[in-house]
Formats: structure tokens, sequence, C-alpha cells
């Protein structure tokens, strides 16, 4: 998927099951740490989904 295609989408429509990550990624921001992801599994728009790893870097 593009930076495009992805950029007005919420994260939990991508993201299976990102209830938990969405909170923890809300606290790193706050804190202003990163929050690191291991094999998270993505929903692509062609409802295949894949198996990613992702990092969230507070600027």
């Amino acid at each position: 998927m593009s930076d495009k295609k992805a950029k007005h989408l919420f994260i939990g429509d991508i993201l299976i099951n990102a209830e938990e990550d969405i909170g923890e990624m809300q606290t790193a921001m706050v804190k202003n740490t990163s929050f690191t992801k291991r094999k998270a599994e993505l929903q692509l728009p062609n409802d295949k989904s894949i198996f990613v790893d992702y990092t969230l870097i507070s600027v």
C-alpha cells in the first residue's frame, strides 16, 4: 500500500486487532518515546493480509 493511499486511512482499519496497539501508540506519543510492533497483521485493500514490523517515532 502506498503512502498516498494510506495517508487518510484510520490505522485501526489497516491493522487487525489494533486496539491495544493504538493505546500504546498514544502513550508513546504523549511520553515522546518510540513504539515498535513485530509481526503485526496488516489488511491490504484486496482483502489479503500480510505480517509487518513497524516503529512509531514521536518527533
